[in-house]
């Protein structure tokens, strides 16, 4: 998407007695115009669907799946190579397991989401974007067995959360509006894409060779697996905040390189209005 200079302006206010947040984005210096207001669209348009703008999660899942089993919707799939899930206002959530199979739990009375296996892919989605009337944080759960790696993970989530265990693929492509993704414990990927909006990405450890880094207006921290040394890294900077290893640029309209261009592992990072942080599991 082209690139275009405008000033940025964030105001943002609190409408009394609806609680819902203004937010009033303008596009800067390098910074993707459309995804400004993508973003505020999807955040915008949830709360109102919801009632209510999102809420810090308040019980593990593992405290919201114990009990009746009669709660919850339950599939099991196997032979699943690809895992594409897009939620819009729901919290998922990735977990090992010692098990053989791929098992999706849903709440047996939210109707609004999608579970189906199409020959090795397995696609989790919502029946219609609308979601009116729909103010319960509702929960998804994906048993994963441990050490299981996929071919291809393709996760959206508009502004809802996703919380990650120790995910293995070959390719992983996640992206957030206004919602959150938690990784925790090792992500794994051969190659791997993290776009964010307005929405925040933290990963606990990410070991990728090749990565490429979209933040728009939100933010994005990582501690990637190895040493500085053994990575090559891009960085366009628009008018947000880049740290690398406790070095740190905020200079609108800077282009960063870092290491040997010939290194395996290389990250190609955008930061436009938000920040990246990125670390390193060795110094």
């Amino acid at each position: 998407m082209n690139k275009i200079v405008k000033t940025l302006l964030i105001t943002s206010g609190i409408c009394g007695g609806t609680g819902v947040l203004l937010l009033t984005v303008g596009v800067l210096m390098g910074a993707r115009g459309s995804r400004f207001w993508d973003a505020l669209s999807i955040q915008i348009k949830d709360g109102w669907e919801r009632g209510i703008f999102r809420e810090e999660v308040g019980k593990s899942a593992e405290e919201e799946t114990d009990g009746d089993s009669e709660q919850w919707n339950t599939t099991v799939h196997s032979d699943v190579r690809k895992l594409d899930i897009d939620l819009g206002v729901r919290e998922i959530y990735l977990e090992e397991y010692e098990g053989d199979d791929i098992q999706v739990l849903v709440e047996a009375d939210d109707k609004k989401v999608t579970v189906e296996q199409k020959g090795k892919e397995l696609q989790i989605g919502m029946r219609t974007a609308m979601l009116q009337n729909d103010q319960n944080q509702r929960i998804v759960k994906v048993l994963i067995p441990q050490e299981y790696e996929f071919d291809e993970v393709d996760i959206s989530v508009g502004a809802g959360e996703c919380v990650m265990e120790n995910l293995n693929a070959k390719t992983i492509d996640m992206e957030t509006g206004a919602g959150s993704i938690l990784g925790e414990g090792r992500i794994q990927a051969k190659e791997s894409s993290w776009d964010v909006s307005a929405g925040s990405i933290v990963l606990q450890e990410l070991q990728s060779e090749d990565t490429e880094i979209d933040c728009a207006a939100g933010s994005f921290e990582a501690t990637f697996a190895g040493a500085k040394e053994e990575y090559y890294l891009e960085g366009d900077v628009g008018a947000g905040s880049f740290e690398v290893g406790g070095s740190s640029w905020d200079t609108l309209g800077k282009n960063i390189s870092l290491g040997d261009k010939r290194a395996k592992k290389k990250i190609i990072s955008d930061c436009a209005a938000g920040s990246i942080t990125i670390d390193f599991t060795k110094s």
